[in-house]
């Protein structure tokens, strides 16, 4: 009975299934030249010492570029990989250099859109100061914002060709720090801020959008009435997937925005030991197998022994961050919550006819309604209803509560146990208190516990909860 079914579905003892590899992101080959001061004016342009070559070259019966190809070179060399909203936030950032810019042209001081006219290095600093004290007395902008356009900038320059080493200057550090916010615009702002931060989710209130959101199915399939019930469903699993892991709400509900990215777990990315009830062999079957695996082995869902989610990327997933990827997080039965979550996952996959490459939370239900997905804008509204009933204000609450509860109630419970994890694995190990060797090489994170392992039951044990909440509120008053 218990044969191979499907190429996703792995005997634990026999075979080793390895997440799916993260794809490779080209990067860009992009030289930055040196600068090289001469006594004729320091001209950086790309391109200026090529044309004079030029006409020795030709000579000899060689053709140079035309300016297309040219143009093509530079724009290459400035080539990054960047995101729809990071190229965006640059096009924002270009526009106020360009309005810096707008009343000099013509005149014998225009540095130029990539400062190609620059008199040499120092000039080319200075400029850049200038600016700055634009942007700080006529924009009203500060160091972070000044930071942003100073990047900005930056890729204009890079893109055409230019090099951009004078820009680390430190010089232009303390023009940055120039347009720092003074003391009475910080209390200003810490002013304005109060009331508004987004307060941390606690495990009752997560036990108050299941009570709401994990509704029971009706009958008959292809139903609206159907249809809805799964995606309150998928919206708690959602926010549950978020809260356990303490990951971002965009590994689990799709992007509201056009031009955000996508890094909604796939079907492929999960996958659960389930142990046969008798002959007692474990199995790894990927989640848009379970179904069929399941169904024709007669699995029950107590014989679901775990789910393990490999999370392939994240809105920091960069090669400049460094960032560790893919992460492997453990879901089992070590507590009562948790295992609520497993079961409930189970349940929702054996119904919602997942497939191999969709979002782990798509639905299948009905013709119109295939292929539905969960935003990150319903999981903010369970996250804001769940809080209103607790009496506490709804504007306060949002997905970003799922993660800084997870994160506020580990924090607690390692202070509770007297004993901070990382310090107790350096000194059994014998690293020194700084080493990041042991994250690095040696802490597997396949069987840390989430939020829902950490507690023992939904109620009745002291944890972060509704009471710390209140404090916060207290505090910002």
């Amino acid at each position: 009975m218990w044969e191979h079914q499907k190429e996703e579905v792995y005997p634990l003892k026999t075979t080793r299934h390895e997440p799916e590899s993260v794809n490779t992101v080209m990067k860009c080959c992009d030289s930055e030249r040196k600068e090289k001061e001469g006594a004729a004016g320091n001209q950086e342009e790309f391109g200026t010492g090529m044309e004079e070559k030029e006409g020795a070259v030709g000579a000899q019966g060689e053709v140079g570029m035309d300016d297309k190809e040219k143009e093509e070179a530079m724009r290459f060399l400035g080539r990054k990989v960047v995101t729809e909203g990071t190229a965006a936030s640059y096009a924002a950032g270009v526009k106020h250099w360009d309005y810096y810019l707008h009343g000099m042209e013509g005149q014998s001081g225009y540095p130029g859109r990539t400062l190609e006219r620059a008199g040499g290095k120092e000039d080319r600093i200075l400029r850049m100061v200038h600016f700055a004290q634009h942007l700080y007395e006529v924009k009203g902008m500060r160091a972070e914002q000044v930071a942003k356009v100073f990047t900005a900038v930056r890729h204009l320059v890079r893109a055409n060709g230019g090099s951009v080493d004078w820009m680390k200057d430190s010089l232009l550090q303390d023009a940055k720090r120039a347009c720092r916010r003074s003391t009475s615009e910080l209390r200003e702002m810490q002013e304005r801020k109060k009331g508004t931060a987004f307060l941390p989710a606690f495990i009752a209130m997560m036990k108050a959008i299941r009570d709401n959101y994990w509704v029971d199915l009706p009958r008959g399939k292809g139903t609206k009435e159907r249809a809805d019930a799964m995606d309150k469903r998928a919206i708690w699993l959602a926010c549950a997937c978020t809260f356990g892991d303490g990951t971002r709400i965009s590994q689990w509900a799709r992007p509201d925005g056009k031009k955000a990215q996508d890094h909604t777990i796939r079907s492929e990315h999960c996958y659960f030991e389930i142990q046969h009830p008798k002959g007692g062999r474990v199995w790894r079957v990927s989640a848009h197998s379970l179904v069929g695996f399941v169904e024709g082995n007669q699995v029950e869902n107590e014989d679901v022994l775990s789910m393990v989610i490999t999370y392939v990327s994240s809105k920091t997933t960069d090669a400049a961050t460094k960032q560790k990827v893919p992460v492997v997080l453990y879901w089992g039965k070590r507590s009562e919550p948790e295992r609520q979550v497993l079961e409930d996952m189970v349940t929702f996959l054996r119904s919602s006819g997942v497939k191999k490459g969709d979002h782990l939370l798509r639905r299948y239900e009905g013709t119109k309604m295939a292929g539905r997905t969960t935003n990150r804008k319903d999981c903010s509204e369970a996250v804001k209803h769940g809080a209103s009933l607790f009496g506490l204000p709804a504007q306060r609450f949002s997905a970003k509560s799922l993660r800084s509860g997870m994160a506020s109630l580990a924090n607690q419970k390692a202070e509770t146990a007297g004993e901070n994890g990382r310090e107790a694995v350096r000194e059994r190990g014998g690293w020194t208190g700084k080493s990041r060797v042991p994250e690095k090489h040696y802490v597997f994170p396949a069987k840390t516990k989430g939020g829902f392992a950490i507690v023992q039951a939904w109620e009745g044990e002291e944890q972060y909860g509704e009471e710390d909440v209140q404090r916060l509120m207290e505090v910002d008053m």
